[in-house]
């Protein structure tokens, strides 16, 4: 790209078709060029007609061979867009193309670069939309069958009303989160519009939560803790968010000990709101907590009773933060060392 970054440089050649005239015109008048300097130089003496047609025949390969060179690096702007198309069809592999040139092939690049782009950010919108399906209604259907057995067991148990209560508000609650994604499947995108958000209760979501994860809590015997100001709301598109509280305190209750404790904050400071979830589990070393949030991250653990991990759930919850204007980081002093997550939201 040197010579067609150079010749760009130049400001009468504005148009990629006066890059190859000009060049043209250069290789054209090369070998007339040439014979005038050799004249001249020749110090008056006669030149010979064979001295003539030999000189013009050197003069004139050259040119053309050196013409031929420079247009064919001029052609380096459409090869780099080809070889980036490719790339992306054959690799996904998103392509840095130069976006500085003005002229048409600068443009060109541009486009190129801006539609793969897009494209990208597309078909990560889907695998999103499909990953969330797979995870968060995958696992909410195992945890009613499971109340569904206990309910044949033991119709006429004093828990019984309980395992209906919890299989309802399950199945709502994963309605709604699969009529939103139908919503989001009809644009094209999982994206967060300002109509999808509400002020919502904080408690409420987390109540919501902990309703579900009840058995494993009670299994645990874990000491859950929520300071949580009084009436607190957060603008927040409901169905999403909440998933987002779930899958963190689920993974809480997961990697916790028996006996362990959990405690959900909640407090605004900076003009953002700031939601940490902490427990005193299995923990992890803190250089390596960027590879749990990769999507399908073959560093999922099990969990302190053999729990399974489907190593989704922080990806997930992490695009779904971003895609309300925040933030999702993780944190832990070590394994054994206990974990907290810290959301952070526009107030």
């Amino acid at each position: 790209m040197k010579i067609y970054q150079l010749l760009s440089g130049l400001s009468f050649l504005k148009k990629y078709s006066y890059k190859f005239l000009f060049i043209a015109f250069l290789g054209i008048h090369i070998p007339l060029i040439g014979m005038l300097i050799y004249v001249v130089l020749s110090d008056r003496r006669p030149v010979s007609q064979a001295e003539m047609l030999l000189l013009i025949l050197i003069l004139t390969l050259l040119a053309t061979a050196a013409t031929l060179y420079i247009l064919n690096r001029l052609l380096e702007p459409l090869i780099v867009s080809k070889n980036a198309l490719e790339a992306y069809i054959n690799t996904r592999t998103l392509p840095n193309l130069p976006v500085g040139f003005k002229d048409e092939a600068g443009i060109l690049m541009q486009k190129v670069q801006t539609a793969l782009m897009s494209m990208d950010e597309f078909v990560q919108a889907k695998q999103d939309m499909i990953t969330l399906l797979s995870h968060d209604l995958r696992a909410p259907i195992s945890r009613t069958m499971g109340l569904a057995d206990l309910l044949k067991i033991d119709p006429n148990s004093e828990e019984a009303p309980d395992y209906i209560n919890h299989i309802y508000e399950e199945n709502q609650k994963q309605l709604d989160l699969l009529n939103f994604i139908l919503d989001q499947l009809k644009e094209d995108q999982l994206e967060i519009k300002a109509e999808d958000k509400e002020r919502t209760s904080l408690i409420e979501l987390v109540n919501k939560s902990i309703n579900t994860l009840q058995p494993i809590i009670n299994d645990k015997k874990l000491d859950l803790k929520l300071d949580i100001p009084e009436g607190f709301e957060v603008r927040v598109a409901p169905v999403l968010f909440s998933q987002v509280i779930q899958n963190i305190l689920h993974n809480a209750c997961k990697f916790s000990f028996p006996n362990g404790k959990i405690t959900l904050t909640c407090r605004v400071y900076s003009g953002n709101v700031h939601i940490d979830i902490s427990d005193q589990g299995i923990g992890f070393y803190p250089s390596g907590i960027e590879k749990y949030f990769h999507r399908f991250t073959n560093y999922g653990r099990k969990g302190t009773a053999g729990e399974k991990s489907t190593g989704i759930g922080l990806y997930l919850s992490r695009r779904i933060i971003e895609r309300h204007s925040g933030s999702l980081k993780g944190m832990s002093s070590g394994p054994n060392q206990g974990a907290k997550f810290s959301i952070t939201l526009p107030a």
